[in-house]
């Protein structure tokens, strides 16, 4: 329940940042709100078209701290869907999941001695 709460004020964050940078965008750079969602979107996804950039300086700063936050945030989201789906599937296989690696590698490890 932890884990779900947590997922969901990320996602929460994630989409504030994108609308606040779309906002920006839109102020800065004079774009429509849809132009300016359509770039944060490609910005921070690393997809990158490159039909539509930045002009003003202003513009250029707020992409660069975009890319590094928001690129950053998506590939945490994307890992942490993963993680999600992964314990899905080994809990529907029946794999406990209290059960780790190491304690197995070192049982393996003891028994060699």
């Amino acid at each position: 329940m932890k884990k779900r709460w947590s997922f969901l004020t990320f996602v929460m964050v994630f989409l504030l940042m994108l609308f606040a940078i779309s906002y920006v965008y839109q102020l800065v750079e004079g774009w429509s709100y849809l132009d300016s969602i359509y770039f944060t979107v490609v910005t921070l996804t690393t997809i990158g078209y490159g039909d539509i950039a930045p002009i003003t300086n202003m513009g250029k700063i707020v992409t660069i701290f975009a890319s590094f936050f928001g690129i950053a945030m998506v590939f945490y989201m994307i890992s942490v869907i993963g993680s999600y789906l992964f314990e899905r599937k080994l809990k529907k296989l029946g794999v406990p999941m209290d059960s780790k690696i190491k304690p197995l590698f070192r049982q393996h490890k003891k028994k060699r001695k």
